[in-house]
């Protein structure tokens, strides 16, 4: 399915939204994946056994996205979770909206949720990149890209669909730095979950925000990024899981209050 975004151009979506169902997960990708992650359709498969409702999109240039590298922006990211949040709340007013994002797609829920508060009533990031600009200076760019990026403005960089990384799309990482804009914001509606192996985004930046902003951290004892061994990811599915039923249970309003 596609939406039609703010930005003029189609969100590549699916969604599973009983009727009557009382609380909705939006769930986010992390950087070079698509909304088909192995991850996101563990969680799909249970939640429709509760009768929960979840709709999964792709970030521009990701996926099925018609736009191209271009696109790749964090205003562009942050417009089409707007215009996806607006979707969702247009016909489902009363229910409670669960952000649940992996990596690059947490960077990205977590500002948007600084811009935006009281929009999600919980938030549940999976080895989130809150330094993202750190990640991809450190543990993304090889020496080619750098030149690349140097030369042209871009260098290119993905999987199943290659995607094309500017030069505006950096400098945009390193102005949106997450630690200085929540300060020491209490965040306990924010909850953690992190391999202790993790080689591309350091299990230390989840322990630092999670004290400075009483987050509740989980850790999965020696996952990696992707959680690739025999029952990591049915680890996150369980934690999820259980977060999102409490949140089920909560009214609205009650869990406003707890801000």
């Amino acid at each position: 399915m596609t939406l039609k975004g703010d930005n003029g151009y189609n969100i590549s979506y699916d969604e599973y939204i009983p009727s009557n169902c009382k609380t909705i997960v939006i769930a986010m990708h992390g950087f070079a994946g698509d909304k088909e992650s192995g991850c996101i359709k563990l969680l799909e498969d249970r939640l429709k056994q509760m009768n929960i409702g979840l709709l999964k999109f792709d970030w521009p240039g990701h996926g099925k996205s018609e736009t191209n590298g271009d696109a790749l922006t964090v205003h562009n990211c942050l417009s089409d979770l707007n215009s996806i949040i607006k979707h969702v709340k247009k016909n489902n007013i009363d229910c409670n909206l669960v952000a649940f994002s992996t990596s690059f797609g947490g960077y990205l829920t977590l500002l948007y949720n600084y811009y935006n508060p009281n929009v999600f009533n919980y938030i549940i990031l999976r080895s989130p990149a809150i330094k993202m600009y750190d990640v991809v200076e450190n543990n993304l760019l090889t020496d080619q890209m750098k030149l690349e990026l140097t030369k042209k403005g871009y260098f290119h960089y993905g999987f199943e669909r290659i995607l094309k990384v500017s030069l505006k799309f950096i400098n945009e990482l390193k102005n949106q730095n997450v630690f200085e804009l929540y300060g020491d914001q209490n965040l306990d509606y924010i909850s953690i979950i992190h391999g202790t192996d993790d080689d591309v985004v350091p299990i230390s930046d989840s322990n630092i925000f999670s004290n400075i902003h009483n987050c509740t951290i989980y850790p999965i004892e020696g996952a990696d990024h992707r959680y690739k061994k025999n029952g990591e990811l049915d680890k996150v599915i369980e934690i999820a899981v259980n977060i999102i039923s409490n949140v089920e249970k909560n009214n609205k309003k009650d869990v406003y209050l707890s801000r």
